[in-house]
């Protein structure tokens, strides 16, 4: 059972519970549950209940012909571009388990000859650019419409702030 984020509702899930053996119901030599009395429902709360999602690690050694996906203990495919490596090993987890891969996560992790770090630099370097982007741009937004409310025209807040009378007018409305 899935819960969409935000929403907050709480939900029971309801299970067949029998008597154990021995139990105030159940009669010398008979089986367990066979008194009408010893079903029973029991109600279990699922706040907090986390669905549980399998991940699989899969290690891409760069080749010839593309990448070989190394899953674990489990096997070894392989694409020709890195981009489609997920849905390749998806398949190759179907093939192989005979069910539905589609709720999996699967990690790729490329063998890069040492610039793995650097790699994971760079994308927290762009992450952080981008952060201070977005907030730079609100910024800038909350300045613009403080210097129009405080009677600055177009042309003076474009001034000011060394942008064009477009760009405050864009930042304003």
């Amino acid at each position: 059972m899935q819960v969409q984020a935000g929403k907050r509702r709480s939900r029971k899930v309801v299970l067949p519970v029998w008597a154990t053996y021995g139990g105030r119901h159940a009669r010398k030599n008979r089986i367990t549950g066979s008194c009408g009395r010893c079903d029973q429902e029991v109600e279990l709360p699922t706040e907090g209940v986390v669905a549980m999602t399998t991940t699989y690690t899969v290690r891409a050694v760069k080749w010839s012909g593309g990448w070989e996906l190394h899953i674990g203990d489990i096997g070894v495919t392989q694409v020709r571009t890195l981009d489609k490596a997920a849905a390749q090993v998806r398949d190759y987890l179907e093939t192989l388990h005979d069910k539905d891969m589609k709720d999996v996560e699967i990690v790729v992790v490329p063998a890069l000859n040492g610039l793995e770090k650097e790699v994971v630099a760079a994308r927290r370097e762009v992450s952080e650019a981008a952060k201070a982007q977005r907030h730079a741009a609100e910024r800038s937004r909350a300045i613009a419409r403080e210097l129009r409310a405080t009677g600055l025209s177009v042309t003076d807040t474009a001034a000011v702030l060394g942008i064009s009378r477009g760009r405050v007018s864009q930042l304003v409305n």
